[in-house]
């Protein structure tokens, strides 16, 4: 089932500070990251419904500092999680690889996935590039994401991902592989864990069309 953010990402935002999550407070900064180049992406206003209104600053597993509009003008698979999830986050990544390997076989173009982490705390770049590179996630491939509280609170809530962490500092979250267009809008989103994946390489194939 397609889910679309209703009255646009703005709503949504309001909503996640009346009601947003439980977290585990501040985290460090990573106020020495690079600078990620985004000279040649695509220019103008983007739509209500666009998550790229987010200008929220993340930072990905090489230190470089990412905004997701840095994917602005390509479609994207996006996925939230943490490196410490013990069952349900590898069987979202597993699902990812599942994918991309139908895509492939079917000659379609594999959108890049980004998955930004819930966990604030622990989950800072360089962590995050020592997971991608214990379970061989290409960075040309994916992209791994920490942002501080509102960061991850506002994308949790444009994605319509419940989550909250318990007092031993894992949580609880909703699984969901969303696809953006090139504009930033929800394409389709299939939630669950090993579910079908024929709507979502539908939606795919038609967004290359």
């Amino acid at each position: 089932m397609d889910l679309h953010p209703r009255g646009g990402v703005i709503a949504w935002l309001l909503l996640s500070l009346i009601a947003g999550p439980a977290s585990a407070g501040d985290a460090p900064k990573c106020c020495d990251a690079a600078v990620h180049d985004t000279s040649g992406l695509p220019t103008g206003p983007v739509s209500g419904l666009s998550l790229y209104q987010l200008g929220d600053p993340w930072t990905d597993q090489e230190n470089h500092r990412r905004t997701l509009a840095d994917w602005r003008g390509q479609p994207i698979l996006l996925v939230m999680m943490f490196t410490h999830c013990e069952y349900a986050c590898p069987r979202i990544v597993q699902d990812l690889r599942q994918l991309r390997a139908r895509l492939e076989d079917e000659g379609l173009v594999v959108p890049h996935i980004v998955m930004a982490s819930f966990d604030i705390e622990r989950d800072q770049p360089e962590r995050l590039r020592t997971y991608a590179a214990a379970t061989e996630l290409a960075p040309e491939e994916w992209t791994l994401l920490h942002g501080e509280e509102a960061a991850v609170r506002g994308l949790a809530a444009a994605l319509g991902i419940r989550y909250r962490q318990d007092e031993d500092g894992q949580f609880a979250h909703s699984n969901v592989i969303t696809l953006l267009n090139a504009e930033g809008e929800i394409a389709h989103q299939l939630s669950g864990l090993e579910q079908e994946n024929d709507p979502l390489v539908r939606a795919v194939r038609e967004l290359s069309e």
